[in-house]
């Protein structure tokens, strides 16, 4: 099955381009590409990342420093890369681990060098990458494996062993701003090209945490707010939203810009690591399964105490 377009790909041209530069003036990207030059650069290695638009950008320019057709690097179809797993929905099944180590005892069809891309690896199976494990431990010549994570919390430490772990930072604030984005959209997309791509869904949602927040005066009103805000939307998606705001509402108490002027004056500084506290535990919860309702009550109800408790110390 073809590989479906990346993220990084669904931008558009002069954002991958810009984008494209700042990778490439990368200290790390210039440091593998001086291991590319002394054919030293580790045939396994594992990227961890949070933004997955800026990761693929960052792979695809290793690669056109391993590779020479850069067209049908950038257009993904080059025959000596290979992308992983076929179907992003499935993740990686037992069919596309049997193709990765049949296809890798296949010499290159174009080029002198082979590149195994796996994507979303946090979500392989013990079993999966077990099978997996002598194939990246001996490696066949010129033959290349990196696994795209967000956390290597998901890799076995006996994968981990065997592999180059290089964990490649968000763009700085600077960097963002110089891909066109304002001051707020980096404050409420962390610096994530990723979120900011998911624009228009994030965006709904973040402000209907907003408006939770400020229809938020009391308990009375909580399980009719609780119930209209996760019934649009996505429990994990609205925690991040809240870690967002409240994260925020630190610094604009300090550096006041207006961009939540609505709900910050309402919360004092000592309230927030309560309450970021509480959404790091609710976060903990959903991977539980725990009743997603009663996990957004029980956050909503800890906001409001929080909240009260330092207004009446204060």
């Amino acid at each position: 099955m073809k590989e479906s377009l990346s993220l990084f790909f669904i931008l558009c041209y002069n954002l991958i381009v810009q984008l494209s530069d700042i990778v490439k003036n990368l200290k790390l990207s210039k440091d593998l590409e001086g291991l590319i030059q002394k054919n030293s650069l580790n045939q396994f290695i594992i990227f961890e990342c949070d933004d997955f638009v800026l990761l693929d950008c960052f792979v695809q320019n290793l690669c056109e420093n391993m590779l020479e057709e850069r067209g049908k690097i950038v257009s993904k179809s080059h025959p000596d890369i290979m992308f992983f797993p076929i179907d992003e929905k499935k993740g990686l099944t037992v069919e596309d681990v049997g193709k990765i180590i049949n296809e890798s005892i296949v010499r290159p069809i174009e080029e002198d060098k082979k590149i195994f891309i796996i994507k979303n690896s946090n979500n392989l199976s013990a079993a999966t990458q077990n099978k997996l494990l002598k194939t990246f431990e001996e490696p066949n010549k010129n033959v290349f494996y990196f696994l795209l994570t967000r956390s290597l919390g998901g890799v076995l430490p006996t994968i981990q062993s065997r592999a180059l772990k290089i964990k490649l930072e968000k763009l700085s604030k600077a960097q963002f701003m110089s891909l066109g984005f304002s001051n707020e959209e980096f404050v409420i997309y962390g610096g994530n090209l990723e979120k900011k791509q998911c624009e228009t869904k994030n965006a709904e949602i973040f402000n209907a945490c907003l408006e939770t927040l400020k229809k938020l005066s009391s308990s009375e009103n909580l399980l009719y707010v609780s119930r209209v805000l996760l019934g649009k939307n996505d429990l994990e998606q609205i925690i991040e939203s809240f870690s967002t705001i409240f994260s925020s509402i630190i610094n604009e108490k300090i550096n006041p810009s207006g961009v939540f002027a609505d709900v910050a004056p309402f919360y004092s500084i000592q309230a927030i690591p309560g309450i970021l506290e509480a959404l790091d535990k609710a976060k903990q919860k959903i991977k539980f399964n725990c009743n997603q309702q009663a996990i957004l009550d029980c956050l909503l109800i800890k906001i409001i105490e929080e909240r009260a408790r330092w207004e009446k110390k204060n």
